[in-house]
């Protein structure tokens, strides 16, 4: 008579290890975040207008909206695609004039929270809005081009070492303060 194999996953012998333990740590607060007060179109001839707002080119002003994107957990993969999730999240659809192009690109602009444990200062600061010839060239034919301003910060993470032992570890992990989406051709639900 064979004895049967027995095949078990880290996974589950950490939960084992953590059950039989009888202590499991509570995941960390999420990080704090909060709104830069200003923003500012740092790209010259640069105009980004909605129904009712514009920012362009020169001394940051008060943000004309701000949006309910998480600050975290958004990742770079799902960034490019995202530009309907951050509509629902109150990101607003607007027109892009930029210099050598006559006619405006269709856009939505996010202006999102930025977590407060970041050791940018400008980032927490203000919304410095860059568009770049590049971006603006990949927007073309129909495409769509992301452009955003990075940050790092730090958080908290719930870890497990070697003999199951849990234990909070400070992680770095950036997000986007601001993403614009540009395109030659209207956004679902943007007006022609």
């Amino acid at each position: 008579m064979s004895k049967p194999s027995v095949c078990v996953s880290l996974a589950s012998l950490t939960l084992l290890a953590l059950t039989a333990c009888g202590s499991v740590m509570p995941p960390p607060p999420a990080p704090q975040s909060a709104y830069p007060r200003m923003a500012a179109v740092l790209t010259v001839g640069v105009e980004i207008a909605g129904d009712d707002w514009k920012l362009m080119t020169g001394d940051p002003v008060a943000p004309p909206f701000q949006n309910r994107m998480p600050a975290i957990g958004v990742t770079n993969a799902a960034l490019l695609d995202g530009y309907e999730k951050a509509v629902q999240a109150g990101a607003k659809h607007c027109r892009v004039k930029v210099p050598n192009r006559e006619k405006a690109l269709y856009g939505v602009l996010a202006l999102c929270p930025v977590v407060t444990t970041s050791t940018d200062s400008s980032a927490k600061r203000v919304y410095r809005i860059v568009v770049t010839q590049d971006r603006v060239d990949s927007a073309l034919g129909g495409q769509v081009s992301l452009l955003y301003q990075p940050y790092d910060y730090t958080m908290q993470k719930l870890s497990v070492d070697r003999s199951g032992e849990q234990y909070y570890e400070t992680v770095k992990r950036n997000g986007p303060s601001w993403l614009l989406w540009i395109s030659d051709a209207p956004f679902p639900g943007q007006k022609k």
